[in-house]
């Protein structure tokens, strides 16, 4: 009876460790900076808030603020089972979040900035893929919407790809998680009819009523960025920077084909489906203010700001004074973002390789250091 017991207690105990330890591997701390005159914890707030909306999250009012605790002035913890997310997106966070823990910022601080963070997952393909739980294939994508029809507009002027275009949207559905769009680059001439696809861009709606992104290559395979042999869409991170939180009507004026919708048709189309997206978020209650279109601005300030950092947001990051990161970054070059000149005078973050942190090369484009914890 003795032994009955002692075994039931090692199990009730075994099962509370598991059950603690996982919940506290959805648990990550962060901490902030002040990345230029005038900003403040609203605005990172604000752009923490669009981020995790980005990846899925729920964020039913209130509980961001509900999901932070608070270590010191600048250091907080983040639950990330309180905001929203299903099952497969938090296994996915935990293996991130150990993968974090085990850098040499987050051993030396004991928490990782915000911007790296996002970096390392809305900036990173192959984990944004995971949290977002995209597909693994372009057959997978198709099984789960409604295609039973269709249209198609053909781009001969693009913005984005370097030659023809072709835009395929199923949009029937009255549920706009059922709808799915396609951006095809690739070969060859729409006109002669000699085009081929070699990549393909998609995005359909998340619960949420944010965009999801995905691109896949020839073989209907994820890729981590669009090929730059074709086109300039570059990551999802871009498609995300590109997109905001709306299917896009034409940016260049375009020919209309004989067998393809028109660019007028296309417009009138593209225009509706903003309308019901905006009915469907109208009636959603959470902590995302879709009607503040601008606020995800403030999100890709925290990325830019840590990927281009100034010498004032190294010296909070690096626990220095100002003159002493200067000696650090003395002869390293100084670079200006053109999307927000009133950074004024940064430093590309992978010329510094202070710390030996973890970073992709790039958020938005196709490169050579694409992070990977789920190899």
């Amino acid at each position: 009876m003795i032994r009955l017991f002692n075994k039931i207690l090692v199990v009730v105990v075994l099962t509370a460790f598991v059950f603690l330890f996982n919940k506290e591997s959805y648990k990550i701390n962060l901490f902030y900076t002040i990345n230029y005159e005038g900003d403040n914890w609203q605005n990172h707030r604000t752009g923490m808030i669009w981020a995790l909306s980005y990846l899925g999250a729920a964020l039913p009012k209130n509980t961001f603020d509900e999901a932070v605790s608070w270590k010191d002035s600048t250091t907080f913890t983040l639950d990330l089972a309180k905001i929203g997310f299903d099952e497969k997106s938090l296994k996915a966070f935990k293996i991130i979040n150990r993968e974090l823990m085990k850098s040499d910022t987050y051993r030396k601080y004991q928490a990782i900035d915000i911007g790296q963070f996002i970096a390392l997952t809305i900036g990173s393909s192959w984990h944004y893929y995971e949290i977002t739980n995209i597909p693994k294939s372009l057959k997978e994508f198709y099984a789960l919407k409604d295609t039973s029809t269709y249209r198609i507009f053909p781009v001969t002027n693009s913005s984005v790809a370097k030659q023809h275009r072709l835009l395929k949207y199923f949009t029937s559905s009255a549920n706009p998680q059922l709808w799915l769009f396609i951006a095809e680059e690739g070969l060859g001439n729409l006109k002669n009819k000699t085009f081929r696809t070699e990549v393909s861009e998609v995005f359909d709606i998340m619960p949420n009523g944010q965009l999801r992104f995905g691109i896949y290559g020839k073989d209907g395979k994820l890729m981590a960025a669009s090929d730059v042999a074709f086109g300039e869409a570059g990551k999802p991170a871009k498609c995300i920077w590109c997109h905001e939180i709306v299917p896009s009507p034409l940016y260049k004026k375009t020919e209309d084909l004989p067998g393809f919708i028109s660019s007028e048709d296309f417009n009138k189309d593209i225009l509706t489906l903003i309308d019901k997206l905006k009915t469907l978020r109208s009636a959603l209650l959470t902590d995302v203010d879709f009607k503040k279109t601008q606020d995800h601005t403030q999100m890709e300030l925290l990325y830019i700001s840590y990927m281009n950092p100034s010498i004032k947001r190294l010296a909070q990051e690096w626990h220095l004074t100002e003159n002493e990161t200067a000696q650090i970054v003395k002869n390293k070059k100084l670079v200006k973002n053109e999307e927000f000149g009133f950074l004024g005078e940064l430093y590309n973050r992978n010329e510094l390789g202070f710390f030996n942190g973890i970073w992709p090369a790039s958020i938005r484009e196709m490169n050579n250091k694409e992070i990977n914890f789920f190899k």
